[in-house]
C-alpha cells in the first residue's frame, strides 16, 4: 500500500503518440476581437446618437463667406466645456445682415474677430443663417470607429473558423 507523504500528487505520464495537447488560444482571440467589435460598435451608436441629439444647427440652401464680429464664451464645469458661440455679418443682394450663431460649440473658439466665417442661410429670408456645418461634423472620426470595429469583428469571424476548424477530435478533409 502506497503512503501519502503529503506533497502534491505527481501528473501522469504523457502518452507520446497523443502530441501536445491543442490550446484554445483562437477562440480566446476570437472573444477579445468581438468583444472589442462590439464596443466599437456601440461607440458608433453612442456617438450618432449624440450627434443627432446635438445637431440643432440648422443647414440653409445657401452659402457665402460672412465677417466674424464677436464671439460669446460660455462655461460649463460638469464636465468641462467652454463653447463659444460667433456673431457675423454677411452681404446678400447688397444688402447686409447680423446674426448670432443659433448654436455655440467649442469648434468655434478658434475664430477671431474680423475672421471670415463659412454659413449658410435662407434665401426667402436671409436673416435665417447658422455657421456651416463642417465646423462641427466629425464624420471622419465616425468612420474610422466604424471602420476598426468591422475589422475587429471580421478579424473574430476568421478567428472562430480557424479555431472550430482545428478543434480536436475533427477529421482531416482532403
Amino acid at each position: 500500500m502506497e503512503q501519502h507523504t503529503g506533497s502534491a500528487p505527481t501528473a501522469a505520464p504523457v502518452d507520446p503518440t497523443q502530441g501536445r495537447p491543442r490550446r484554445a488560444v483562437g477562440w480566446v482571440v476570437a472573444a477579445v476581437a468581438l468583444l472589442l467589435g462590439a464596443l466599437a460598435a456601440f461607440a458608433v451608436a453612442w456617438g450618432a446618437a449624440v450627434g443627432v441629439a446635438m445637431s440643432t444647427l440648422p443647414t440653409y440652401g445657401e452659402h457665402t463667406t460672412a465677417v466674424v464680429t464677436s464671439l460669446s464664451r460660455e462655461h460649463y464645469t460638469e464636465p468641462r466645456y467652454d463653447p463659444c458661440g460667433p456673431s457675423y455679418t454677411f452681404v446678400v443682394l447688397g444688402t447686409t445682415y447680423s446674426a448670432t450663431s443659433p448654436n455655440v460649440d467649442e469648434a468655434y473658439c478658434t475664430f477671431e474677430p474680423g475672421g471670415a466665417i463659412d454659413i449658410t442661410y435662407d434665401a426667402a429670408d436671409p436673416q435665417q443663417s447658422a455657421p456651416a456645418a463642417h465646423y462641427t461634423s466629425s464624420t471622419t472620426a465616425v468612420a474610422v470607429l466604424a471602420g476598426s470595429g468591422a475589422v475587429l469583428v471580421v478579424g473574430a469571424l476568421v478567428c472562430s473558423v480557424v479555431a472550430w476548424r482545428r478543434r480536436p477530435g475533427r477529421r482531416a478533409t482532403v
